[in-house]
C-alpha cells in the first residue's frame, strides 16, 4: 500500500523482500533514500541499518526505520544503528510522507 501510495505522490520506489535483495538493488542502483522494516528474514533492519551506515558510498543514504516495535529501548536501538529516523507503525501516511520530505530535502 504504501508503495502505490508513494508512486503516486510521483516517487520511483524499489522494493527488496530482504538484505540479500537489497544488496542486489544496491549494486545496480544509486537511491535517494532508504525505508527500511526491522522484522526482516536472516538479518534484522538494526544490523542492516548498521551495515549500510558504515558502507562508504551508502552512509549519507537517508535511511528511516520503520517498525510495529515502539518501545523507547527499540527506538533508540535504531538511532543507535544510525537510522536518520524511526516511524512506528501504523501509521499516518501524511506523517509519513513528511518524512519522505524532510528527509529528501535534507540530503538534497
Amino acid at each position: 500500500a504504501l508503495k502505490r501510495i508513494l508512486e503516486n505522490e510521483g516517487y520511483k520506489v524499489l522494493i527488496a523482500v530482504d538484505g540479500l535483495e537489497l544488496s542486489k538493488v544496491l549494486e545496480t542502483t544509486r537511491l535517494d533514500m532508504i525505508l527500511l522494516d526491522v522484522n526482516l528474514p536472516w538479518v534484522d533492519g538494526y544490523e542492516l541499518c548498521r551495515l549500510i551506515k558504515d558502507h562508504h558510498t551508502l552512509k549519507e543514504v537517508p535511511l528511516v526505520l520503520v517498525s510495529a516495535r515502539k518501545s523507547k529501548q527499540d527506538i533508540q536501538q535504531g538511532f543507535d544503528a544510525g537510522c536518520n529516523d524511526y516511524v512506528t507503525k501504523p501509521f499516518d501516511i501524511d506523517y509519513m510522507t513528511g518524512v519522505i520530505n524532510r528527509m529528501l530535502l535534507k540530503s538534497s
